[in-house]
Parts: C-alpha cells; structure tokens; sequence
C-alpha cells in the first residue's frame, strides 16, 4: 500500500510537473504570438515610413534638378556679365551699375527683376521741334573707336540700351527701368522719353 501511494504521490508530482511545463510553454508560446504581431506591426510602420521617406526623397531629388536648372541659367547670366568680347570702354557690367545707380536700384527693389543689357549702335538728334532716338543695329563684334559722332543736330553713339522689367510673361512698356549709357563715357544718354 505504501507503494501504491508512493507511486500516486509520484503520480501527482508528475501531473503538476506536466500541467506547470505546459503552462510555460504555453504562455512563451502566447508571449511569442504578440511578439510576432508586434514585429509584424513594426514592420508595418517601418515600411510606411520607408515609402514616405522614399516619396520625400524623390521630392528632395526633383528640387535640386530644379535648383540646379536655375543655377546654370544664373551663372550663364552671370558671367556673361563679365565676358563682353566687344570690350568698349564702359564694360557691360559698368553699364549696369551705372544704371542701377541712376534710377535708384538696390537689392531690395530688384527681387523679381530681370535685366538685360545690349550694345546698340543708335543715332539721337535735337530739333527745335524736339529730340529723340532710334535704334540702328545690335553691335556684334567690336569696333575701333567707341566715341560718339556728330554730324549737324545729329549724334550717332555707342551704348548700353540697360532694360530692368519684371520676370515672367508680362512686361512694362515701357518698363520700370530703361536706360541708355554711353559706351565710350558712362553718361546716361536722354533720347526724348519722358
């Protein structure tokens, strides 16, 4: 009899053994689901924000395709400022600041402004009956001498036609800067406008 009890004691002692590793094993197995339900739904999370970024990135990409667009257009506007193979007297650049200076131009009221300089080849006269200008032709490749020359009421000079307008389609006529510089002297050049 005592063997028959020893042997349910042992009998027992197994089954509560058995219930408290199944117990365990169940419970890792639970904690194992919601582990894998939360890396699935980290996973979920790190793959949106994958796309986001991915979206953000090709934004970031097509922003500086762009600013790189506008920065050659600007160095080629730039530097064309410097390089003037007609090499008059009063450079291209000159003009400009002289322009800049005259109407009253600065960093401030140039935002959204263009501007365009041009070597004309005009001819100004002075009447009784009045005074004015024409444009001859665009100088395209440099000349000897730059000085203006006067035949009678007639002054055919060398200049900078400087035209300051806004940016975009619609322009100003005439536009919020015009002027006309002399390309032997700096002097700004009246031709009859108001």
């Amino acid at each position: 009899m005592e063997e028959k009890r020893a042997l349910k004691i042992i009998l027992v002692i197994g089954l509560f053994a058995s219930l408290i590793v199944n117990a365990v094993v169940l419970w890792e197995n639970h904690e194992l689901r919601l582990s894998r339900e939360e890396l699935e739904r980290d996973y979920s999370d790190l793959y949106a924000s994958f796309v986001e970024l991915r979206a953000s990135s090709d934004d970031l990409n097509n922003t500086i395709q762009g600013m790189k667009v506008k920065y050659s257009e600007l160095e080629a506007s730039f530097l064309g400022l410097f390089d003037d193979p007609l090499r008059p007297p009063v450079s291209k650049l000159q003009a400009i600041l002289i322009s800049f200076e005259h109407g009253g131009w600065n960093s401030s009221n140039l935002v959204g402004m263009r501007v365009f300089a041009r070597l004309e080849y005009m001819h100004f006269w002075a009447t009784d009956d009045g005074s004015g200008g024409e444009v001859l032709h665009e100088v395209k490749e440099p000349v000897s001498n730059y000085s203006p020359v006067v035949v009678g009421d007639s002054t055919y000079r060398y200049v900078w036609y400087v035209d300051v307008d806004r940016v975009g389609p619609a322009h100003s006529a005439p536009p919020p800067g015009l002027y006309i510089v002399d390309a032997a002297t700096g002097e700004i050049v009246s031709w009859g406008l108001p």
